[in-house]
Parts: C-alpha cells; sequence; structure tokens
C-alpha cells in the first residue's frame, strides 16, 4: 500500500470529529449531571471510558498512521461494552423492561462487537483477509473472515424475524 495513500479501515475525518466531538459533549454533560447528584465510582469510571473513547477518536483524527492504536482503543472499548451487555442480558438475573433483552444484546454483539474484537485485533473489521496482504493470509484469517461475514449474515436474519414476529402479533398483517 502506498504510503501517503489514506487507511481504508479508519473512518473518514468527518466521522471522525462527530465521535469526538459528541464524546467530549456527552463526557462534560454526564460530568455536570454528576457533579448535581452525587460522585460514585461506576460514574468515574464510565467518564474515565468516554474520555479514553475520545482520547482514541482525537487521536487517530491527527495523523491516524501515527497513532495507529487509537481507533483500536475505540473498538477494544466498544468490544467490552457489547460483551458487558451480551453478558449481562445472559448471566445476570435483573428485571428488564424489554422482554427480548438477550436478543437484542445478541444482535447489538453481532453487528458491533464482533467486528469490533476483530478491528482490534487485526486492525480490519474484516480481519487479516481486509488487509489486503494476499500471500500472508492462513487459513484461522479466511476462518475468522467467515465468522464476521455470517455473523453480519445472522444479524439480518435475526433482525428480520423480529421484524415479523412483531408485525404478526400486532396484528398489523
Amino acid at each position: 500500500m502506498n504510503a501517503t495513500a489514506p487507511d481504508r479501515n479508519v473512518p473518514r475525518r468527518a466521522v471522525l470529529w462527530f465521535g469526538v466531538v459528541g464524546a467530549l459533549l456527552l463526557t462534560a454533560l454526564l460530568a455536570f449531571a454528576f457533579q448535581q447528584g452525587g460522585w460514585t465510582a461506576a460514574r468515574v469510571a464510565g467518564l474515565a471510558v468516554l474520555l479514553l473513547l475520545a482520547l482514541g477518536l482525537s487521536l487517530t483524527l491527527l495523523d491516524a498512521a501515527r497513532f495507529w492504536w487509537g481507533m483500536r482503543v475505540v473498538t477494544c472499548i466498544v468490544f467490552a461494552a457489547t460483551l458487558w451487555n451480551l453478558l449481562d442480558a445472559a448471566l445476570l438475573a435483573r428485571s428488564r423492561p424489554h422482554a427480548d433483552g438477550f436478543g437484542l444484546a445478541f444482535r447489538g454483539f453481532l453487528i458491533f462487537g464482533l467486528p469490533a474484537l476483530v478491528y482490534t485485533l487485526w486492525g480490519s473489521i474484516w480481519g487479516n483477509v481486509g488487509l489486503g496482504h494476499r500471500k500472508l493470509i492462513t487459513r484461522a484469517d479466511v476462518a475468522v473472515f467467515r465468522l464476521v461475514y455470517y455473523g453480519r449474515w445472522l444479524f439480518v436474519a435475526l433482525t428480520l424475524i423480529a421484524v415479523a414476529t412483531a408485525v404478526v402479533h400486532s396484528g398489523v398483517a
């Protein structure tokens, strides 16, 4: 790949700007709200994660080649959040306001968490296959690619089933 060519695995600058501004505004808003309501360890940890997210996005925005790990920090946070949501929905006994909490958590993990994990590990949402190094691709890389590819199709199928079920139960059909 040409050294001056933009990395196709890094989001466009407008998306990065939107993410940086959004993360910083959310952090400031939550800090103000927590100041009014009191600080707890969980709130401090949440704000620290949001600041880490904003830092990763900011460094990627400044120089994606130099701070290649910035986007990986962001995707690691996304993966951890979706994994926690999935484990929470599956294992922790809480009263849930939505009847299909696990289904939503599983679909969220498929569409956001799985590609985030793969990007964190390989620097591409398609794994090593997405980097374009044809001679360096192994059978494991092909397996990762298939996992992400079929995971996305599973997400689409589960979402269509959920929509169809909701339509049938609502009596619209």
